[in-house]
């Protein structure tokens, strides 16, 4: 006995509901940062930077601060969707600017590099 063809095409919906990931509504953002002169073999003299996302969406207003860790890493784990202006500066360093967008239900991974600031030399954390 064959079985219906809706009853084959239901089993195989359910199969693909089940298996689909689930929608959080929301955006994440990883970074690494590095700064110009610096090698990262040298952790314990690298600075840090901080990281701002601000929102700059009609009707959306916020913004999320983090800093990066010993090895230049950020994240921010859960960020609405909508266009923000991304900073990151660090004494001693150019700030770099940005606008980005984060669709709902995205990573975004971003590596950055910051320029020396002219005629600074850019302060470590044994000085």
């Amino acid at each position: 006995m064959r079985p219906a063809p809706i009853l084959v095409a239901l089993a195989l919906l359910a199969v693909a509901v089940s298996r689909a990931p689930a929608q959080s509504g929301r955006a994440t953002m990883h970074g690494y940062v590095a700064f110009d002169g610096i090698a990262y073999v040298d952790v314990p003299k690298s600075p840090r930077a901080k990281v701002e996302l601000r929102a700059t969406s009609a009707g959306s207003r916020g913004v999320l601060t983090v800093e990066t860790d010993e090895h230049g890493s950020y994240d921010f784990k859960t960020v609405s969707p909508g266009e923000y202006a991304l900073q990151i500066s660090a004494p001693g360093f150019k700030p770099y600017k940005t606008e980005i967008y984060l669709p709902s239900d995205f990573g975004c991974s971003l590596a950055t590099l910051l320029k020396k600031a002219d005629g600074k030399k850019p302060p470590t954390s044994k000085d």
